[in-house]
């Protein structure tokens, strides 16, 4: 297992975090092949190993049926299965925004790890999330004086609307969104990448409206140029197949037990960890009168605001609602989770309901079902500790084994670089400035030696106990005897102080890891991108 606290994003720029190390990315995709065959568990009535057939056969066929219609789908990707055996598949994922180079390194890293081991690399879109912005934070202004500016590229979303229902809503912006991108940037990075980038987003949206697959499309195609083949599918395509869907029956069918082992592994997890927030890594499942939460979303695309989903059990029927007016209602073991929404009074979500995986289902069902090997990022590598437990509580298996990458990329904006251990150095003289002044002063002066003397008399001396608050006022008086000779000094480490303050302010506007790919100079970015996930000894 990795060790939680490894799991931190790198500071430098052109760093990697890699665990564990490329070689035993691929034993660990090995690993899990041999893991999965020794499962031996039911459900809905399947053995494993026939559910997880299903999963993936569904699987290949999305991806390659969506990556087909915007790119081609090399030989190499698109071979069928040999002799009843699938190929090993490995598998990224993450939400189709427009992320930081770090998070766009996994896609690099998965095209490699496939090669080694002649697998199958399929980057999921996770589109059940919620949009949190319609907008890219874009540094500006000059080296000298940095800030940094929110440029939109459409309205802003409805609170909780999920990517997989986002749509473009102003296309003058959305079109107009690479020049007013390049014109904030300009005197920090002149040839930024959207300069090649927005025309394929652009070109996109004549296909589709939606604007999380406009964004992925895109960056697919840029893999793509660079050599990195993989497939892509959205997380809605397989959320809609048979196999996802029997998997969340038999969850529904063992609601209380699934709830309960879910809060029981949630409460030990946080206890372990020392976590206080009750929202991390996730919040506990609610329990409102006979309805149980489970960590699934329900939404339709007439009102398309996610909303959790409850269960419960009315004799040999199963009800699910969102506790906003739509009830759904199957027969005990859930089979007919397949037609949910479809001819059915739907109250106030419409005529079609969607069901969506949350965060730790969504990797739970991936890992298990879907891929030999998950290649994770930071934030999702330290919650899926908590889904390891529930996979061994819940289904009595050893978990199989992912994988942790990130990297960290500056904008090669220049400026001076200045040190954090200066500023702390400086604080630390400071303060030392007021409590020793003696190593600061010039002792060979006589005034200052006796000061000196006195106060390295109070400090040897053994004391009674009624002495102790007359040594401290002597030795306080002396301090500020000293103290009082080093203003100057004072002043200017308080004034370098403040201007290593400030520099190091500007510094982390220049060089914060978090800025989109699209930002960054082609020459400077694609290079560490295929460079650092190295399989070589």
């Amino acid at each position: 297992m990795i060790p939680i606290d490894a799991v931190n994003a790198p500071q430098e720029h052109g760093a990697a975090t890699i665990l564990p190390q490329p070689q035993k990315v691929v034993q660990s995709v090995r690993h899990n092949v041999e893991l999965f065959r020794n499962y031996c568990f039911d459900i809905a009535g399947q053995q494993f190993t026939e559910l997880q057939t299903l999963a993936r056969s569904e699987l290949v066929a999305a991806a390659k049926q969506f990556t087909g219609k915007y790119r081609s789908v090399s030989s190499r990707l698109d071979r069928e299965l040999k002799d009843g055996v699938q190929q090993p598949i490995v598998l990224a994922g993450h939400q189709p925004q427009l992320f930081h180079p770090g998070v766009w390194f996994k896609n690099f890293a998965l095209a490699k790890t496939a090669r080694q081991i002649d697998g199958l690399p399929i980057n999921l879109i996770i589109d059940n999330d919620a949009v949190n912005a319609a907008s890219l934070r874009v540094p500006t202004g000059t080296v000298e004086q940095p800030f940094v500016d929110s440029v939109p590229f459409d309205t802003k979303p409805a609170a909780d609307l999920p990517f997989e229902e986002w749509n473009i809503d102003d296309r003058q912006q959305f079109n107009s969104f690479a020049s007013n991108v390049k014109s904030s940037i300009r005197q920090l990075v002149p040839h930024p990448l959207i300069e090649e980038f927005w025309p394929l987003v652009v070109a996109a949206a004549e296909r589709t409206s939606n604007i999380g697959q406009c964004f992925a499309e895109a960056r697919h195609q840029f893999e793509l140029q660079q050599g990195i083949e993989t497939l892509e599918v959205p997380l809605s395509k397989i959320a809609d197949g048979d196999a996802f869907q029997t998997f969340a029956s038999s969850v529904f069918a063992d609601h209380q037990r699934f709830h309960q082992l879910y809060n029981e592994e949630l409460l030990k997890y946080r206890k372990e960890f020392r976590v206080r927030s009750a929202t991390h890594p996730a919040p506990l499942l609610e329990r409102v009168d006979d309805w149980w939460e489970l960590p699934f979303w329900v939404w339709s695309s007439a009102v398309p605001q996610r909303r959790k989903l409850f269960v419960r059990c009315r004799g040999d029927v199963l009800e699910l609602t969102d506790q906003a007016g739509w009830i759904e209602r199957r027969d005990r073991r859930g089979r007919e989770i397949g037609k949910l929404g479809r001819d059915r009074d739907e109250g106030d979500l419409g005529r079609v309901a969607k069901i969506r995986p949350r965060a730790l289902i969504t990797t739970m069902y991936v890992r298990l079902f879907l891929g030999d090997g998950f290649l994770h990022g930071i934030g999702g590598a330290k919650y899926d500790r908590l889904t390891d437990r529930i996979i061994a509580g819940y289904w009595g298996v050893e978990p199989p084994k992912y994988a942790v990458i990130s990297a960290t990329f500056h904008l090669p904006t220049g400026g001076h670089k200045t040190s954090l251990a200066d500023l702390r150095h400086a604080i630390h003289k400071l303060r030392a400035l007021r409590f020793h002044p003696e190593d600061y002063v010039d002792s060979s002066e006589p005034a200052l030696g006796r000061m000196i003397a006195e106060k390295r008399k109070w400090v040897a001396m053994k004391l009674s106990h009624g002495q102790r608050k007359q040594r401290h006022d002597s030795i306080a008086a002396v301090n500020a005897g000293l103290f009082s000779e080093l203003q100057k000094e004072r002043a200017e480490l308080k004034n370098y102080i403040t201007e290593t303050s400030n520099a190091l302010r500007l510094q982390a506007i220049l060089e914060s890891r978090e800025y989109s790919f699209c930002l960054h100079p082609r020459e400077t970015l694609f290079p560490l991108l295929l460079e650092l996930f190295d399989f070589d000894p």
